[in-house]
């Protein structure tokens, strides 16, 4: 099986397309992924940039939301080694990555609690584009 991540980088909507190497390149993955023998999984954050013909090339399409609070629970249970909060439930549009990057950030800290972790996860939450936090530095 192949993953392409970030997919919208390289099969982007030829209507966008600046050069003519451009058109060409997503012209070519389209060639190329009609005649590919093994399983190919395209992923990316930004599908309505995707060239409408790309659609047509995946059987099956996924829309993958946040987590719902039962299973940001069982994640933070997997990730930390310790049960959630009740805090945790008021934390919205929690994804696995999210998890993820938090339990990276606590390779860098010592002892955090249940506490800490939930307003980790939440800045990470807040930062995504679209959400409603601020994003600083």
């Amino acid at each position: 099986m192949l993953l392409f991540d970030e997919a919208d980088s390289l099969l982007f909507d030829r209507t966008t397309a600046r050069t003519s190497w451009e058109v060409s390149q997503v012209n070519e993955m389209l060639t190329w992924l009609d005649s590919h023998p093994l399983p190919v999984v395209a992923a990316t954050n930004h599908a309505g940039r995707l060239d409408p013909a790309t659609l047509r090339r995946f059987v099956f399409k996924l829309d993958l939301r946040p987590l719902g609070s039962e299973r940001a629970a069982r994640a933070f249970a997997r990730f930390f080694r310790m049960e959630a909060p009740a805090s945790l439930e008021r934390v919205h549009g929690l994804t696995p990555g999210d998890f993820a990057v938090v339990a990276r950030q606590l390779r860098h800290a010592r002892n955090a609690d249940a506490e800490t972790i939930v307003g980790l996860l939440k800045a990470e939450a807040a930062a995504r584009p679209g959400s409603s936090g601020r994003m600083g530095f």
